[in-house]
């Protein structure tokens, strides 16, 4: 396992979010392409938000 000094401090910061917890642990069970789907709608609402894509 990695310790936190691997981690880019900007993602500890966004991971701590609980809405963005919530969003993450919803997606434990899916299947493969569930989890693609939600990927995609996430995509647009980042574009209707005017937010970059994540590296």
């Amino acid at each position: 396992m990695t310790g936190t000094a691997d981690v880019d401090p900007g993602m500890l910061g966004v991971l701590q979010d609980a809405e963005v917890q919530h969003v993450a642990l919803s997606t434990a069970g899916l299947s493969q392409k569930s989890i693609r789907s939600t990927s995609e709608v996430i995509d647009l609402v980042q574009d209707v938000d005017g937010l970059p894509r994540p590296p």
